[in-house]
């Protein structure tokens, strides 16, 4: 193909899946972009991507029903952001907060959320909120994912997909610390004693 700017040729290797090779090179008097070029470039960014990789700071599996868990020493500011996986085997029909630095001051926190179940969807926000997720049913699992960082206070940014009432529910929101510190710990609380039940998974990776 061609144009004022020049021809623009693009191309697959015949190569299996896992190699695939994808040339564009562009011809004209200012801009030429050779195949080793684009390697060169895709080299660069795939050093960028192994410096950036994250490493696993915490992953424990509750061998007995819980009502908090609580993660091992963390610093924030040091580590720059963490990756959090949550998967909570619901023991009893409860809700279930987050918590930084081991504070349960609600004061202490800012939430907003999206929640949409079929085709119905709500939202709300709150000034003293750690809310994750409402009333799991018994013997459903909860699966939060999302991140935690800094620019000034600390925001986790989530979203958590689990069955309340018989029906599935996703939800997206954030959860500010509105202390503005770094977080050296992080818990997950459910409302009513022992809500956590055995094989819940807890998996966070730091990105520094």
């Amino acid at each position: 193909m061609a144009n004022k700017y020049g021809r623009v040729q693009s191309f697959v290797s015949n190569a299996p899946f896992d190699n695939i090779k994808i040339g564009v090179e562009f011809n004209n008097a200012y801009n030429a972009i050779n195949d080793a070029q684009a390697s060169a470039s895709y080299a660069t960014s795939a050093g960028y991507a192994a410096s950036t990789a994250s490493a696993l700071v915490w992953d424990y599996t509750t061998t007995a029903i819980a009502t908090t868990i609580s993660s091992p020493a963390l610093d924030l500011d040091t580590d720059k952001g963490y990756e959090i996986e949550f998967i909570i085997n619901g023991n009893v029909s409860t809700f279930f907060r987050l918590f930084m630095n081991s504070d349960t001051t609600a004061a202490n926190y800012r939430s907003q959320y999206m929640a949409a179940t079929g085709a119905t969807v709500s939202s709300a926000g709150n000034n003293a909120n750690t809310v994750l997720f409402t009333s799991i049913d018994v013997s459903t699992n909860l699966f939060i994912t999302g991140s935690i960082m800094r620019s000034t206070a600390p925001v986790l940014m989530y979203t958590a997909e689990a069955v309340s009432g018989g029906n599935r529910y996703i939800v997206t929101g954030t959860i500010v610390y509105a202390v503005n510190a770094n977080v050296t710990s992080v818990s997950v609380h459910g409302a009513s004693a022992n809500g956590i039940g055995i094989n819940s998974r807890f998996r966070m990776w730091k990105r520094s």
